[in-house]
């Protein structure tokens, strides 16, 4: 019962946006996180609506991908250009306060597809963080080819936080997904630093090299 009613408050403080960020996580129940929001004082008709949506990006991404594996079609299954022009629409959309300025400086076909992934993921899970702890009003996203890399960086002006408290926690503490996205970069052979100073910000940085 005490976790319902801080699951009750999230929704209640943070509404649909804070919900459809729920559905985009991966790993997350879809089904479990229904029954959950279905006992929480959200309306049904918001509740469908964001399920419905929510649920778009992960079904689409897998099936593209399992349809592309099987058809050795490598290349097409994410296009991670357009992906990142219409999430920062959405995000906007649902925090007008927080202004982005993308630079985009790579062509498609320069990312490989397990990158492309990353990529996605380490946005959402960025972007999420930036909407519930940063207090910013300017987001700087940026991808580009730089010599024989890929760098993808995220700087948020927000009030930062202290990365020595934030490490010290235990593993199951930390509610930030740091070692999710660096654990994600790693794997897909890139390497992944983090920033923060109180005041004045956060900024994420991953990079992978560019096979010859």
């Amino acid at each position: 019962q005490e976790l319902m009613g801080k699951f009750e408050y999230l929704v209640e403080r943070h509404g649909a946006f804070f919900t459809f960020i729920l559905f985009l996580i991966p790993g997350i129940p879809k089904d479990s996180l229904c029954y959950l929001l279905g006992l929480s004082p959200m309306h049904v008709f918001t509740l469908l609506v964001i399920s419905c949506f929510g649920r778009i990006p992960g079904t689409l991404l897998l099936t593209m991908q399992g349809s592309s594996v099987r058809s050795e079609h490598y290349r097409s299954f994410f296009v991670v250009l357009a992906t990142i022009s219409w999430f920062c629409r959405e995000f906007q959309k649902a925090n007008p306060a927080i202004r982005i300025e993308t630079k985009i400086h790579i062509q498609e076909n320069d990312v490989a597809n397990p990158v492309k992934t990353v990529i996605y993921r380490v946005m959402q899970e960025a972007f999420n963080n930036i909407s519930k702890h940063s207090k910013a009003n300017l987001v700087n996203l940026t991808l580009q080819k730089e010599e024989n890399k890929i760098e993808f960086i995220i700087q948020d002006h927000g009030q930062g936080f202290d990365l020595n408290a934030v490490y010290s926690l235990k593993s199951s503490e930390k509610g930030l997904g740091l070692a999710g996205m660096k654990e994600r970069t790693f794997l897909s052979g890139g390497s992944f630093s983090i920033q923060s100073t109180r005041g004045i910000g956060t900024t994420i940085r991953a990079s992978w090299p560019i096979s010859a």
